[in-house]
This record gives structure tokens, C-alpha cells and sequence, in this order.
């Protein structure tokens, strides 16, 4: 089970980084079902085991993967609400979150404040071994998240987080300190949306990352921008999102001499209908998507596909 949900973890670390965006509210669900997976990764830990050249492209693997998504939330006071819900944010880690949602003004400016932590991850201790079978270790992640939305009654967000990274045997950052990847990741972000008709919404995004690792040649500035189109007809909602970033290392890399740079490129489409079997409350999703990461260093490329379908029910 385990090894399932690592794979969905990893493929949505392609991701460039921007969430759906979560709304506050005091909607609890449960929500379940299937993904299926086809990716390629060097970095993952569902790639081969064993590899002979650093000139390798990783080969593609296939899995279907379990889904369980929740939101558990209670109010206090007149507007306040306090949650626990698990994430699945596009470009960013699956994860658990405890938090508060705040209501600062009358319809306006309501502060998200939470922490947060990313379960089942596992990394390759050396992922540039050659020759012999690569081990896995674990990595943790803890986050402090600060979101602040209806910007003075408009539908402007804004958010910060900063996240601790840790792996528990980094073997390639004691070989080689510069690709140590321990460290503190910051990443700052907006949206607006945008109301073209009461059906149809387009939501921009930008956001800035910053990864201060203790390896400078795993640290690095991203900058990414996104598009997500909301369309909702009866009980339809279609979103499409697309999504770009550009990541820029500190050093160059010493395994290949060279500084990487990745592009990362990215479409999803999610469907939702609401009411089904006539049913207030239970709803169905189909999602589908494509992820790639095109470095100038082709050990880092990486490629993704996936589809799948949940069930949830809203009380």
C-alpha cells in the first residue's frame, strides 16, 4: 500500500506548484477511488533499481493507485472554522494539514493559517548510483502555511508556506556536498479570479519558489505561472488547468559539469458532477493530465500521464 501511494506522490512532484486553491468553509467530505499512472523518473523510487549509465532514460512503469482524499472541519464563533482535510495540490506534495480558517472583516479578508506534513515519501539515497542496486530512505517534510483570501472583498489570495526538508540517509549529499538535499524551501504565490459569465471563470496564477538546500547545486529559484478555467453547467463542473515553470540552479551540477535548468510543463482536466443517483450530497470526478519535466540535463527529464475516477459525499 505504501509503495502505491508513493508512486502518485512522486508523479505530483513534476507538477509546477499551484493548488486548486481551497475555499475555507466548513464542507466536510470524504472522497475515494482509482488512479492510474504511466511515468517515467530517474529520481522516483518506483524507477529501476539498478542502473549502468548516468546517460539513461529512465523506462516507463505502470500503476493504479488507490485514492483517499477528506476534509473534517467544525466551526467557532460566528464565522471561524477549524480543519483537518489531506491536499492533493497541483505542484505540490500530497499532504495532511491542521488548521484554522479566520474571518478578519464583514465578506473579506478571511487568514488561513495551518501546518502541514507530507507522509510516505522515500528518495534514493545515492540516485546517481551506476552498477549496482540503488537503496531507497525516507524523507520527511513540515510546513507552516499562511493564506489570506477576499483581499478587501475581492477575489484576490495570496499565500506563503515554508517547508523543512529532511532525508534520513543522504548518501549522494555525503559524497558529494554540493548535491546535499536537506534544507528549508519558501514559495510565495497569487491568483485572482476572474467571473467572464455567472458559468465560466479564468483563474490566473504566479508564483515564486525559493530552495535554500544545504546543497547548492540542488537549490534553486523557480518561477511558474498557470491558467485554470472553471465551467459549471447544472451539476457540471469542468476545470481545465495549464501550468509552466521554470526552475534555475545555483551551481553546476559536478556529476555533469554543467548548471541545471528545468522547464516543466503540465495540463489537467478534472469533471465533476454533483448529485449523482439523484443523491444531494455524492458527486463523481474523472481526472486525466500530462506532467513533464525537459532539463538541460538529460538524467532529470521525466514524464508523466494519468487518469482516474473518485466518489465522494459532501455533508
Amino acid at each position: 500500500m505504501k509503495k502505491a501511494l508513493v508512486v502518485m506522490f512522486m508523479l505530483l512532484l513534476f507538477i509546477p506548484r499551484f493548488s486548486y486553491g481551497y475555499e475555507g468553509g466548513r464542507a466536510n467530505h470524504l472522497e475515494a477511488g482509482l488512479l492510474y499512472i504511466r511515468s517515467a523518473d530517474n529520481f522516483s523510487t518506483q524507477s529501476d533499481l539498478r542502473i549502468d549509465t548516468l546517460g539513461e532514460k529512465a523506462d516507463r512503469a505502470s500503476f493504479l493507485v488507490p485514492v483517499v482524499l477528506f476534509n473534517m472541519s467544525a466551526g467557532y464563533g460566528r464565522t471561524n472554522t477549524v480543519y483537518f482535510r489531506s491536499d492533493i495540490e497541483k505542484g505540490d506534495d500530497f499532504g495532511l494539514s491542521l488548521g484554522t480558517v479566520i474571518a478578519l472583516g464583514e465578506n473579506e479578508n478571511m487568514l488561513d493559517l495551518s501546518i502541514g506534513y507530507v507522509p510516505f515519501q522515500e528518495a534514493w539515497k545515492n540516485p546517481y548510483q551506476t552498477g549496482g542496486a540503488r537503496q531507497e530512505t525516507d524523507v520527511a517534510r513540515y510546513s507552516g502555511k499562511v493564506r489570506l483570501s477576499r483581499i478587501a472583498g475581492t477575489p484576490l489570495v495570496v499565500r506563503f508556506k515554508v517547508a523543512r526538508v529532511a532525508v534520513d540517509d543522504d548518501e549522494i549529499g555525503r559524497l558529494y556536498p554540493s548535491l546535499a538535499r536537506e534544507g528549508t524551501v519558501y514559495k510565495v504565490s497569487t491568483d485572482y479570479r476572474v467571473e467572464i459569465t455567472p458559468a465560466f471563470s479564468v483563474v490566473p496564477s504566479l508564483s515564486y519558489e525559493r530552495g535554500d538546500l544545504d546543497g547548492s547545486s540542488n537549490s534553486y529559484d523557480g518561477y511558474g505561472a498557470a491558467i485554470r478555467l472553471m465551467y459549471r453547467h447544472g451539476p457540471l463542473l469542468v476545470m481545465p488547468v495549464f501550468l509552466y515553470s521554470f526552475d534555475q540552479y545555483d551551481t553546476s551540477h559536478p556529476l555533469f559539469g554543467e548548471t541545471r535548468e528545468d522547464n516543466r510543463f503540465a495540463v489537467f482536466v478534472t469533471a465533476k458532477i454533483s448529485g449523482l443517483f439523484d443523491t444531494p450530497g455524492l458527486y463523481g470526478k474523472i481526472l486525466s493530465g500530462y506532467v513533464a519535466r525537459d532539463s538541460n540535463i538529460d538524467f532529470c527529464d521525466s514524464e508523466g500521464i494519468f487518469a482516474g475516477l473518485t466518489v465522494g459525499y459532501r455533508f
